[in-house]
C-alpha cells in the first residue's frame, strides 16, 4: 500500500515531540526491547557492575511472567517505560485495540514498580500521526531511536541465527567511529528477550 508521509515504519520520519536522539552531545542512551526475561538479570549485574543506567522498554504480558525482575531493574535505578502487551504492529489495529496494548502494560508496570509509566516505543518502530495520537491521548510521549544505531542483536535469535555476536560486535566499532562526530547523542536499540541478545548487550557494555 501507499506509505503514509508521517510514518516512521516507511519513511524513517520523526514527529516534533517523537524522541530519537538525546539531546547532549556525548549522551548515550542505552534501550532494551521486549522483556523482561530470565536473561534479564544477567544484564542488570552488568550494568550494575559499571553504575550504568538503562532504559527497558518492557512488553506486559512479560512483566506479569517476570515481576520480580522488572522490580529488581527499577530498583536498580534503571528507567522502565512501554513496549505494548503483545508486540503488535500499531499501525495494523484500530485506536481502541492500541489503547488496550498501552494501558494493559501501563497498569502491569504500575502493579510491580508503583510508579505509571511516561514512555513507549512501539514495536518495530511501527508508527504514524494516528498512533502518536493515540498514545498521547492516554499520557504517553513516544521513543524510537537512531537507525544508525540499532544492534541489529534480534537476528542472533533467529533459527537459524542469521548473524554472530561478533556481527553485533562489529555494529558497536561502527558506533564508536561515528560518535566522535556527532552533533547529539544517541540512543541505541537493543534487546534483553534471549540469552544470545544479552551475551552480545554484556560484551558491548
Amino acid at each position: 500500500g501507499q506509505c503514509d508521509q508521517s510514518s516512521w515504519t516507511c519513511k524513517k520520519f520523526t514527529a516534533l515531540d517523537d524522541i530519537a536522539t538525546c539531546p547532549k552531545v556525548g549522551d548515550w542512551g542505552l534501550t532494551y526491547d521486549d522483556g523482561p526475561s530470565k536473561s534479564t538479570p544477567d544484564l542488570l549485574k552488568k550494568l550494575n557492575e559499571y553504575k550504568i543506567k538503562a532504559t527497558f522498554f518492557v512488553v506486559g504480558s512479560r512483566v506479569i511472567e517476570n515481576p520480580e525482575i522488572l522490580k529488581s531493574a527499577y530498583n536498580s535505578g534503571h528507567n522502565i517505560a512501554v513496549h505494548t502487551w503483545s508486540h503488535p504492529n500499531l499501525t495494523s489495529l484500530p485506536n481502541d485495540a492500541i489503547v488496550a496494548e498501552l494501558k494493559w502494560t501501563m497498569k502491569a508496570i504500575k502493579d510491580v514498580i508503583g510508579v505509571t509509566p511516561l514512555y513507549m516505543r512501539p514495536p518495530y518502530g511501527d508508527t504514524d500521526d494516528r498512533v502518536r495520537a493515540v498514545t498521547h491521548a492516554v499520557g504517553l510521549k513516544t521513543v524510537l531511536w537512531d537507525p544508525e544505531f540499532d544492534s541489529n542483536d534480534w537476528a542472533l535469535a533467529s533459527n537459524p541465527p542469521s548473524k554472530s555476536v561478533d556481527f553485533v560486535l562489529d555494529i558497536f566499532e561502527t558506533w564508536m567511529q561515528k560518535f566522535p562526530k556527532m552533533k547529539t547523542g544517541f540512543i541505541v536499540l537493543e534487546h534483553d528477550l534471549y540469552p544470545q541478545t544479552v551475551e552480545a548487550a554484556v560484551k558491548i557494555i
